[in-house]
């Protein structure tokens, strides 16, 4: 079985390599759990034909899993997620692959599929990377899932009793990291005191997206966004993404708002059935300060217009979509609570 080292209080959990008989029996049980959720959350029928496409892509995680052996650590991030739900704390994924339909399947990520309306371009970059990773044997890919800091020393307790201790550093398989994040003690705090459950709270409520934006266009973007604001949560998160690498130039959001996310530039292509090596070589890329070039030479190739490209040149660091609906997705419940405690007229959840 995986062992655990060290106090969650570091900031890590490690843990060994599981047996072969362990690795089957960590897969099969990870993949029946999605299955039989996506049965309950997708039906695929033609009642809801956009489903189809989440049940394709659920298997290609699934496949992208089992070769690259990350079932045993997923199963870890449910183990620590569910535990801090049990004691009223949400924990986040922060990276690309709080994107995975699995992690939100399993509970792992809060972010829901019909936040990218039903794209699984986000789930689709993090296999391709993780495939390249294992075939090249180079950096896999790490995992960091946020918690609060009321229940890191309980979470770390009863992972104690769950596992034993990694005798050297030697016998290391998987890092996750479990850094603290403040938004996790707010709501899990403000869940308690009001008695309401943070996953029921309506993070598409038109009148939280505009409080939201508000605070993010406090510093004079709110002139670029105009007076509708967001229609959707991921509409907000380009507001976020923009605010985070805006360009010195003003008044640009409009043009240039469906650039702002890493993966937008896939999103694109992908009508043009981009590659598995074009995809890598943009992906990787991204960590070693050259992907402008190589997506202006993209944007060019597949004639997006000049003007875009030409604002896009002036945008600063991008964020992955799902990094940035993370944050957005927090900030729109501690917004709820925060209105709730003022007396505003936001409706309570059922």
């Amino acid at each position: 079985m995986a062992e655990s080292a060290g106090r969650t209080s570091t900031g890590a959990l490690f843990h060994t390599r599981p047996c072969y008989e362990e690795s089957c029996e960590h897969l099969q049980k990870l993949t029946e759990l999605c299955r039989l959720r996506a049965g309950e959350e997708f039906p695929n029928d033609s009642a809801h034909p956009e489903n189809s496409s989440i049940i394709r892509q659920l298997e290609r995680e699934v496949s992208t899993i089992e070769k690259t052996g990350h079932a045993v650590t997923v199963l870890i991030l449910k183990e620590i997620a569910d535990l801090s739900r049990e004691m009223g704390y949400p924990t986040t994924l922060f990276g690309p692959e709080s994107g995975l339909i699995i992690h939100y399947l399993l509970g792992i990520s809060g972010i829901h599929p019909r936040q990218y309306r039903f794209s699984t371009i986000p789930s689709e970059l993090v296999c391709k990377r993780a495939l390249e990773s294992t075939i090249l044997k180079s950096q896999p890919l790490s995992f960091t899932l946020a918690i609060a800091e009321p229940v890191r020393e309980e979470i770390q307790r009863r992972l104690d009793r769950r596992f034993c201790k990694v005798r050297s550093l030697d016998q290391v398989y998987r890092r996750v990291g479990m850094p603290g994040f403040g938004m996790l003690e707010s709501v899990g705090a403000a869940a308690k005191k009001t008695g309401i459950d943070y996953q029921n709270i309506d993070i598409e409520d038109p009148a939280l997206l505009r409080a939201v934006c508000n605070d993010i266009s406090s510093n004079g973007l709110v002139n670029e966004i105009g007076s509708a604001g967001p229609e959707t949560s991921l509409d907000l998160a380009r507001v976020y993404a923009y605010s985070m690498c805006r360009s010195t130039t003003k008044k640009r959001f409009e043009l240039v708002k469906d650039c702002v996310f890493r993966d937008d530039v896939f999103k694109e292509l992908d009508e043009f059935s981009l590659n598995y090596r074009s995809a890598v070589d943009v992906s990787r890329n991204w960590a070693h300060g050259r992907e402008k070039t190589i997506i202006i030479e993209l944007m060019k190739r597949y004639g997006v217009p000049k003007e875009i490209i030409g604002v896009y040149r002036e945008l600063g660091n991008q964020w992955p979509a799902a990094c940035c609906l993370a944050r957005v997705n927090f900030m729109l419940m501690e917004k709820y609570y925060e209105n709730q405690s003022n007396g505003s007229m936001l409706s309570v959840p059922g």
